[in-house]
C-alpha cells in the first residue's frame, strides 16, 4: 500500500507527500525534499553525515574486501571490518548500526547516523548476563 498522505514540513511548514519526507540530521522532524537538500549542501565532508564520507568508507571496504584471499572474507558481516587483533566492536544505541574501529581511535558518533550513542558491543552470550545478574541479586541479600 502506497503512502499517499499528505505531511506538514517541520522546517519551512510546505505540505509534501508522505513518501518524499526525510527526518532532519538531527532525527527530530520530519523535512520536505527542498530542505532535506538545503540541509544535506551545508554539510561539510569530512564530518559524521557527509556522504562523501560515508562512500569513502564504503570504497575503502570493497577494496579491503576485494583483496582479501578467497575464503577469508567474513560473511554477514555488514560493516565490512573484520573483528581481528586491535581491533573494537561498537553499537549504536540509536539506530542500532554496528562498526568496529581500531583500538586506539576516540569513537565519539556513530557513523551511520552521526548521533553521540555508541557503546562497545557485548561480546558475551546472553546466559552469561543472565549469570551474571543472578549473582548481584544473591550478593545484595
Amino acid at each position: 500500500m502506497p503512502l499517499s498522505g499528505m505531511l506538514t514540513c517541520g522546517n519551512c511548514g510546505a505540505r509534501s507527500q508522505m513518501n518524499t519526507m526525510r527526518y532532519n540530521l538531527s532525527g527530530s522532524k520530519l523535512i520536505c525534499p527542498n530542505c532535506i537538500e538545503k540541509e544535506r549542501s551545508g554539510i561539510k565532508p569530512g564530518t559524521t553525515h557527509s556522504r562523501s564520507a560515508r562512500l569513502r568508507q564504503e570504497q575503502m571496504m570493497q577494496k579491503t574486501a576485494a583483496t582479501m584471499p578467497a575464503g577469508t572474507q567474513e560473511s554477514g558481516n555488514h560493516t565490512g571490518a573484520s573483528g581481528g587483533e586491535g581491533m573494537a566492536k561498537y553499537v549504536c544505541r540509536s539506530c542500532h548500526f554496528k562498526f568496529s574501529r581500531k583500538k586506539d581511535m576516540d569513537v565519539n558518533a556513530c557513523p551511520y547516523c552521526g548521533r553521540d550513542a555508541v557503546s562497545p558491543a557485548y561480546e558475551g552470550k546472553a546466559q552469561d548476563l543472565i549469570e551474571e545478574s543472578t549473582q548481584m541479586e544473591d550478593m545484595r541479600f
